[in-house]
């Protein structure tokens, strides 16, 4: 209800298609990296295997963010 008082029907109809475009290429694309972090994090005690396996996530996240954020300036291009 708040974003309908601030956006016209057709505004807030790109808005929804936007949002649900990102969430679903953020699921897609996250490759299930969170839940295998989980996993591996905790298998073994060593620091050193723990910091690895943070490190490894991050990098294979790190394309998929660039990706979704490229996404991001499109409602400012679609609104203006």
């Amino acid at each position: 209800p708040i974003l309908t008082s601030y956006f016209n029907p057709r505004e807030f109809g790109i808005y929804s298609i936007i949002v649900v475009t990102t969430t679903f290429l953020g699921t897609l694309f996250s490759f299930g990296l969170p839940s295998a972090m989980g996993r591996f994090y905790f298998e073994e005690n060593s620091e050193k295997y723990r910091s690895q396996v943070i490190s490894m996530t991050l990098f294979l996240k790190s394309p998929i963010v660039s990706l979704l954020e490229a996404i991001v300036p499109l409602p400012k291009i679609i609104f203006n």
